[in-house]
Protein backbone atom coordinates (compact mmCIF):
# COMPACT_ATOMS: atom_id res chain seq x y z
CA UNK A 1 0.00 0.00 0.00
CA UNK A 2 1.17 3.47 -0.88
CA UNK A 3 1.33 5.57 2.32
CA UNK A 4 3.63 8.30 0.98
CA UNK A 5 2.01 11.73 1.33
CA UNK A 6 2.11 14.41 -1.35
CA UNK A 7 0.84 18.00 -1.14
CA UNK A 8 -2.41 18.72 -2.93
CA UNK A 9 -1.87 21.18 -5.77
CA UNK A 10 -3.07 24.68 -4.83
CA UNK A 11 -3.52 23.52 -1.20
CA UNK A 12 0.17 23.07 -0.31
CA UNK A 13 0.74 23.40 3.43
CA UNK A 14 -2.94 22.75 4.11
CA UNK A 15 -3.73 19.26 2.79
CA UNK A 16 -1.95 16.13 1.55
CA UNK A 17 -3.08 12.97 -0.26
CA UNK A 18 -1.54 9.50 -0.24
CA UNK A 19 -1.45 6.73 -2.83
CA UNK A 20 -4.49 4.90 -1.48
CA UNK A 21 -6.72 7.97 -1.54
CA UNK A 22 -6.55 9.11 2.08
CA UNK A 23 -6.52 12.86 2.58
CA UNK A 24 -5.22 14.68 5.63
CA UNK A 25 -5.42 18.25 6.80
CA UNK A 26 -2.16 19.54 8.20
CA UNK A 27 -1.98 21.03 11.67
CA UNK A 28 -2.31 24.77 11.84
CA UNK A 29 -2.93 27.64 14.24
CA UNK A 30 -4.86 30.84 13.75
CA UNK A 31 -5.91 33.80 15.85
CA UNK A 32 -9.53 34.52 16.59
CA UNK A 33 -11.04 37.54 18.30
CA UNK A 34 -9.61 38.84 21.57
CA UNK A 35 -6.19 37.33 20.85
CA UNK A 36 -7.20 33.69 21.40
CA UNK A 37 -5.37 31.12 19.31
CA UNK A 38 -6.99 27.99 17.89
CA UNK A 39 -4.75 24.98 17.22
CA UNK A 40 -5.90 22.24 14.85
CA UNK A 41 -4.05 18.93 14.81
CA UNK A 42 -3.09 17.04 11.67
CA UNK A 43 -5.87 14.56 10.96
CA UNK A 44 -7.11 12.14 8.33
CA UNK A 45 -10.30 13.47 6.75
CA UNK A 46 -13.47 11.47 6.44
CA UNK A 47 -14.44 11.42 2.80
CA UNK A 48 -18.01 11.84 1.71
CA UNK A 49 -19.73 10.05 -1.18
CA UNK A 50 -20.97 11.34 -4.51
CA UNK A 51 -22.37 8.64 -6.81
CA UNK A 52 -20.07 6.04 -5.16
CA UNK A 53 -16.99 8.24 -5.63
CA UNK A 54 -15.04 9.39 -2.54
CA UNK A 55 -15.05 13.18 -2.23
CA UNK A 56 -13.26 15.58 0.10
CA UNK A 57 -14.16 19.18 0.85
CA UNK A 58 -10.97 21.23 1.15
CA UNK A 59 -10.95 24.72 2.61
CA UNK A 60 -8.72 27.65 1.78
CA UNK A 61 -9.49 31.21 2.90
CA UNK A 62 -12.75 29.90 4.41
CA UNK A 63 -13.99 28.70 1.01
CA UNK A 64 -14.76 24.99 0.65
CA UNK A 65 -14.28 23.16 -2.65
CA UNK A 66 -15.19 19.50 -3.26
CA UNK A 67 -12.66 17.22 -4.94
CA UNK A 68 -12.88 13.60 -6.06
CA UNK A 69 -10.26 11.47 -4.29
CA UNK A 70 -9.29 9.67 -7.51
CA UNK A 71 -8.44 12.96 -9.22
CA UNK A 72 -6.34 14.09 -6.25
CA UNK A 73 -4.39 10.80 -6.27
CA UNK A 74 -3.85 10.89 -10.04
CA UNK A 75 -2.74 14.53 -9.98
CA UNK A 76 -0.24 13.85 -7.19
CA UNK A 77 1.20 10.50 -8.28
CA UNK A 78 0.46 9.63 -11.93
CA UNK A 79 2.25 11.44 -14.76
CA UNK A 80 -0.06 12.84 -17.44
CA UNK A 81 2.23 13.70 -20.40
CA UNK A 82 -0.68 13.72 -22.89
CA UNK A 83 -2.73 16.07 -20.70
CA UNK A 84 -5.72 13.71 -20.59
CA UNK A 85 -8.68 15.11 -18.68
CA UNK A 86 -10.31 12.00 -17.14
CA UNK A 87 -9.22 9.45 -14.53
CA UNK A 88 -10.35 5.86 -14.99
CA UNK A 89 -10.79 3.26 -12.24
CA UNK A 90 -9.33 0.19 -13.96
CA UNK A 91 -11.33 -2.31 -11.87
CA UNK A 92 -14.55 -0.26 -12.06
CA UNK A 93 -14.73 0.21 -8.28
CA UNK A 94 -15.24 3.95 -7.78
CA UNK A 95 -14.10 3.82 -4.16
CA UNK A 96 -10.80 2.03 -4.93
CA UNK A 97 -8.45 4.99 -5.28
CA UNK A 98 -5.09 3.18 -5.17
CA UNK A 99 -2.47 4.46 -7.60
CA UNK A 100 -2.27 1.13 -9.44
CA UNK A 101 -6.05 1.16 -10.02
CA UNK A 102 -6.09 4.59 -11.67
CA UNK A 103 -5.05 5.87 -15.08
CA UNK A 104 -5.42 9.09 -17.05
CA UNK A 105 -7.69 8.73 -20.09
CA UNK A 106 -9.85 10.58 -22.56
CA UNK A 107 -13.62 10.56 -22.40
CA UNK A 108 -13.83 8.02 -25.23
CA UNK A 109 -11.16 5.77 -23.65
CA UNK A 110 -13.11 5.85 -20.40
CA UNK A 111 -16.35 4.91 -22.17
CA UNK A 112 -14.70 2.12 -24.19
CA UNK A 113 -13.20 0.71 -20.98
CA UNK A 114 -16.66 0.48 -19.43
CA UNK A 115 -17.88 -1.68 -22.32
CA UNK A 116 -14.78 -3.74 -23.14
CA UNK A 117 -13.41 -4.39 -19.68
CA UNK A 118 -16.30 -3.86 -17.26
CA UNK A 119 -19.04 -5.39 -19.38
CA UNK A 120 -21.35 -2.39 -19.64
CA UNK A 121 -24.19 -2.95 -22.09
CA UNK A 122 -26.45 -0.60 -24.01
CA UNK A 123 -29.65 0.13 -22.10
Amino acid sequence: MQKEWEPIISYEGLYEINGIGECKSLGKSWKIKEGHVVNAKTRILKGGRNNKYVVYTLYKNRIGVRFFAHRLVASAFIPNPDNKKFVNHKNGNRSDNRIDNLEWCTSSENELHSYRVLGKTHS
